[in-house]
């Protein structure tokens, strides 16, 4: 859902954009598309799987040329939660559903392929610092860095707040300019 609404503000943002780079947006938002049960993205990466494992067959087997893909794994774990949820374990006459197993197998197998790839790529220092010196927010931080960001709307989203703001959180703010912490 979060790429699905990044896109949409992308969008809007893209007035001013070349018409290629308009249609890549544009392509990307159909593949990212939950209608159907992301039907374009499930063939799209099924596409790209095929092609990284032909050229690995290519390259005699070697795991280095390997290409990379990135999937998006809530689906992945989506599928793995209706998959467990939707078939019984045990089929109605008592015995193993090994169809179930299988399918859960071929989606483990999946997570397990991508672990084993390298990724041979130069490390930028000031990014992996960069990372490496993020802050790690519990729940309520995560709250409280929200609302400085987009002002709370509702009373109970207002009383929340100041019941935040009154723990006094040292939450830096990265990538948004609010003033809500100078309202209150």
């Amino acid at each position: 859902m979060g790429v699905i609404s990044f896109l949409v503000n992308l969008k809007e943002e893209s007035v001013s954009w070349s018409k290629p780079l308009y249609a890549e947006l544009s392509e990307v938002e159909k593949a990212v598309d939950p209608q159907q049960n992301y039907a374009p993205y499930r063939k799209l990466y099924k596409a790209a799987v095929w092609q990284s494992n032909s050229s690995v067959a290519a390259a005699g087997g070697d795991s280095q040329t390997y290409r990379i893909l990135v999937p998006y794994f809530s689906l992945l774990m989506k599928d793995i939660y209706n998959l467990d949820s939707v078939h019984p374990s045990r089929l109605p006459n008592g015995h193993i559903d090994f169809e179930k197993c299988r399918q859960l197998a071929k989606l483990v197998t999946e997570i397990t392929s991508w672990q084993k790839v390298s990724c041979d790529f130069v490390q930028i220092q000031s990014i992996f610092n960069s990372v490496q010196a993020s802050p790690i927010f519990n729940e309520q931080e995560l709250i409280y860095a929200s609302y400085l960001c987009e002002q709370p709307e509702t009373p109970r989203e207002k009383e929340q707040f100041k019941k935040l703001h009154r723990q006094n959180f040292q939450v830096p703010l990265i990538a948004c300019n609010s003033s809500s912490e100078n309202d209150t």
